[in-house]
């Protein structure tokens, strides 16, 4: 599997013997064999082992178990790529048998270590259930962010249900709660992102098949040794998007930095104090291979913002917006981790504009800290980069800090 791991990086140009890269095929090849270990485990085992009587429900009260908010991360079977967020069981107990409350929890976990649709995944957990527990009706709701390669927008929230005897939507004995998780759904439904960027993609790899065809084999075999079937056209199709969207999501080792970009004059603002641009981006774990995606906040002071009298300062202006993404994404389209890729923005901001000061703040979610390892579905990373002003005035720092601080408040409540 390691040396699998080494053809896709020599794929995208990478250089294996670089010193962050050593142990990365031993990291990728552990990881995915975490991500599908469902597929050497049996889920009926699983459920067997924790069934309990309840005399008390058996004698019939119209109850309903309900358990909310089961965090769970699974690869995509379209994209391979992870898809992430919560789950929600219920279930209506027949003959007084119940089922321990954490395996609820470990069997989606455990679907979830499979190449999975958002749809299929709820259809999974509901089959289990029914096999094994055999209740009145089951409901599963799952709603998950798709990650996509080459996407420029944060992952929106979708929605997917699979539901079975008393708790279908339509059934007179549904439980009003479990409604309102359909209607979720209704306005929501899970639609796969597959080959979302092919086309972006396809233009990347346009005259070198030679490579893609090397990516596609060699993630066919990591697949393989996983306990994935290859031999499905569907999985075949998935490596051929996957590798395609790699490729065009590490385009930028082919691009340069210009040595001037495209800038606009900022109107003379009596209170102007700083530039702001705010980046969604995605980037790739140079440990895992795994996606990382969030926003790159990128502020400068240019010395008109404080009266400044310098005419050639003056002359340089403002990025503007299209190429402010444009030199976040030349840093960010290759293998990364995220505290280099703040530093060198920062530094390209500072050469190019030489401000008066600059500051780059990163807040991301990784992949590799969701799919795999400790599965923290909550945690976030933030790092931060500091020229000029903003590196010698505290008291600056901290204003654009709570001012950042402020507005993903504003974002959250507003989602």
């Amino acid at each position: 599997m390691q040396d699998a791991v080494r053809s896709l990086l020599l794929g995208i140009g990478e250089d294996v013997h670089r010193q962050g890269l050593l142990d990365t095929p031993k990291r990728v090849a552990k990881a995915l064999i975490a991500m599908t270990e469902g597929y050497r485990q049996d889920s009926g085992r699983l459920l067997s082992q924790a069934l309990f009587d309840e005399p008390i429900i058996e004698a019939g009260s119209g109850g309903l178990v309900l358990v909310r908010d089961i965090d769970f991360a699974c690869l995509s079977q379209e994209s391979l790529l992870p898809f992430y967020g919560r789950a929600h069981i219920a279930y209506v107990p027949v003959n007084g048998v119940v089922l321990g409350l954490s395996k609820l929890a470990r069997l989606t976990k455990l679907c979830a270590k499979q190449l999975q649709s958002q749809d299929s995944l709820a259809r999974h957990v509901l089959h289990a259930l029914q096999t094994q527990l055999a209740p009145q009706g089951a409901l599963v709701v799952v709603q998950a962010r798709h990650l996509s390669y080459t996407a420029l927008q944060p992952p929106a929230q979708q929605a997917a249900a699979a539901a079975s005897g008393c708790l279908q939507e339509n059934e007179q004995g549904s439980d009003l709660y479990c409604q309102q998780l359909l209607g979720c759904v209704s306005s929501s439904r899970c639609d796969e992102l597959a080959g979302a960027s092919t086309g972006a993609a396809a233009a990347v790899v346009d005259g070198s098949s030679s490579s893609s065809n090397s990516m596609e084999t060699a993630m066919m075999l990591l697949l393989a040794e996983a306990g994935v079937d290859v031999v499905s056209p569907a999985v075949q199709a998935a490596v051929r998007r996957h590798v395609l969207a790699l490729l065009a999501a590490t385009a930028g080792y082919h691009q340069q930095l210009p040595a001037h970009l495209e800038t606009s004059q900022l109107e003379e603002q009596q209170h102007c104090q700083w530039v702001e641009h705010h980046v969604p981006f995605t980037s790739q774990c140079e440990h895992h291979m795994l996606p990382f995606h969030g926003t790159v906040h990128v502020i400068y002071m240019l010395p008109h913002c404080r009266g400044s009298g310098s005419t050639q300062h003056q002359q340089r202006g403002a990025l503007s917006e299209a190429e402010a993404t444009r030199l976040v994404r030349c840093f960010t389209q290759r293998l990364q981790v995220q505290e280099r890729i703040t530093h060198q923005v920062a530094g390209a901001v500072q050469q190019l504009l030489q401000p008066l000061g600059v500051m780059v703040v990163i807040s991301a979610a990784h992949m590799c800290m969701v799919a795999r390892g400790v599965e923290n579905h909550a945690g976030s990373t933030s790092t931060r980069a500091a020229f000029g002003l903003f590196e010698q005035d505290t008291q600056l720092r901290c204003k654009v800090l709570r001012k950042l601080s402020q507005q993903q408040q504003q974002q959250e409540a507003a989602a």
